[in-house]
């Protein structure tokens, strides 16, 4: 999980129509919006704006409206016309530059906010969402200088320091970054984000102590917090204060599927203090799963949850067993592929005439930072030296790189026969080495104990630290960092050339 960043104002937030002087129709379809009654709202603003077509007002609530239903090009349309109805108020362009930034129109929705900026310089809130596109953009003294100048204007704009320390953060400036979380906690002490920005940092730098215990704050962005059927809250869990002797814990997954396979190594340490371990887990992890040491029972996410003592997620055991940098639990091989489906593809490939080197290029297309860690496989390819055996390990391709692959027969491309996580796992005990973008298979076959290049983005994940190429997590992976002024070309440079030594 990379740090967070606040998407939208809060402290001064454009989306929110100024009520000031206007009919007491208006002011009642305000206050329905407020309470979130959208319908009713809309039906009113609907009358105003026949009686009325150019109220800025009522053509602003309607493309909040429309945001918050999901339809952010309506909204895009409503905020063109309130900018239309009243040129100078700077509101109508902050509020488009923001819809264009959920678009993902980065370039208009900079310059939707330098509108804002130049109609009105001391809109601390125009300053911040400039921030925001250009810290997506990966501009990131740019960033920086625009959230400065928000907080200039602004000196209590919370989400101006937790932005700024995350520009700091990934700029390698901890210490700095770690000053502006604090401070945008000392602001608001329940500020989600700050503390989980502050955990990150401590994590990164192998903080452990600090930094499980502020990363506990991620359960307090769960929207869907509801007791479950037997009526257990959402946050009771065990925490290692109840000895589990005899009695039945539930694991429950969360996040992606690296996060589960990274931290279902904890399970053997539960089964040793005498527990009765469940493993919730995702339905494309439950063949591979099936015989991971502890686990008494494996249920998919998303079924009933069975009836147990105590429950905790997945991600707070280590703070569960005070983990640090060497106490690690299995840092070697814990998991192991079907030896039925490795028979299969042993048999499927045939005799090893060179070394066979499996590829992963990109993640899950959802991932908020999918853009830095992840790469075209046609740039990959460009240097991959000749004399391996190169295999798809990854099973979603996008259109692009579909493209790359058929015309590069170099690459053997199985994966039509993946049906789930088992297969990718006992084709990764086929290679002789694994080369993969921060993604779940590099998670699988380090976790396997297979030999396992990482390829990291610039200001990676926490999990793989800093300052280092190898990982306390696995024994087996090797880490290989696109530093500040990298490009990935030179990434796979000395890739090629540690390939060219490891099989000399």
């Amino acid at each position: 999980m990379p740090p967070k960043f606040k998407h939208g104002p809060r402290k001064e937030d454009p989306l929110q129509p100024m009520v000031a002087r206007v009919p007491e129709k208006l002011n009642r379809a305000t206050a329905l919006l407020r309470q979130g009654r959208l319908a009713q709202a809309q039906l009113l603003y609907e009358k105003v704006l026949k009686a009325q077509p150019g109220n800025f007002d009522a053509l602003t609530a309607m493309g909040i409206i429309s945001a918050r239903l999901g339809n952010l090009q309506r909204a895009v349309m409503w905020f063109d016309k309130a900018a239309v109805a009243d040129p100078d108020n700077v509101v109508a362009y902050v509020n488009t530059g923001l819809a264009l930034h959920s678009l993902a129109q980065l370039d208009a929705a900079l310059a939707s906010y330098d509108q804002a900026i130049a109609k009105r310089f001391d809109h601390a809130a125009a300053h911040f969402g400039r921030g925001n596109v250009l810290l997506e953009l990966r501009q990131l003294d740019a960033a920086l200088e625009s959230y400065r100048q928000a907080l200039a204007l602004n000196e209590s704009y919370v989400e101006a320091y937790c932005n700024e320390g995350v520009v700091l953060h990934q700029l390698e400036r901890f210490d700095a970054a770690l000053a502006c979380f604090d401070r945008a906690i000392e602001l608001r002490p329940d500020f989600v984000e700050g503390h989980l920005n502050r955990s990150f940092v401590h994590l990164a730098k192998g903080n452990f102590a600090e930094g499980w215990v502020e990363y506990e704050w991620r359960h307090s962005l769960d929207r869907h917090q509801v007791a479950d059927e037997h009526g257990w809250p959402p946050q009771r869990g065990w925490l290692a204060t109840t000895a589990l002797a005899g009695k039945t814990i539930l694991l429950q997954s969360e996040q992606g599927f690296g996060d589960t396979l990274q931290f279902c190594r904890y399970t053997t340490l539960l089964a040793e203090a005498g527990a009765r371990v469940i493993l919730e887990a995702q339905k494309p992890l439950m063949s591979l799963l099936a015989n991971l040491e502890g686990v008494s029972q494996l249920v998919a996410t998303g079924s009933s949850s069975p009836v147990c003592d105590y429950r905790c997620r997945l991600m707070s055991l280590p703070l569960a067993f005070d983990t640090n940098l060497a106490t690690i639990p299995r840092p070697g091989k814990y998991l192991r592929s079907d030896p039925r489906k490795l028979g299969f593809w042993q048999s499927r490939l045939g005799p090893r005439l060179r070394p066979r080197i499996g590829l992963v290029w990109s993640g899950s297309a959802t991932n908020r930072n999918e853009r830095n860690r992840s790469f075209a496989l046609a740039e990959l390819v460009r240097s991959l030296p000749a004399g391996f055996e190169y295999f798809r390990l990854q099973k979603d391709i996008r259109e692009a790189d579909a493209k790359t692959l058929r015309s590069s027969p170099q690459i053997l491309d199985f994966s039509s026969d993946f049906a789930d996580f088992s297969d990718t796992a006992a084709l990764c005990d086929c290679m002789d080495l694994v080369i993969s973008s921060c993604t779940s298979v590099a998670h699988l076959s380090a976790a396997l104990g297979r030999k396992t290049w990482i390829l990291l983005g610039h200001a990676p994940n926490w999990r793989w630290l800093v300052d280092r190429d190898d990982s306390p997590w696995y024994a087996a992976a090797k880490l290989y960092r696109r530093r500040l002024d990298d490009t990935w070309h030179d990434v796979f440079e000395r890739i090629a050339a540690d390939l060219l030594r490891e099989f000399a």
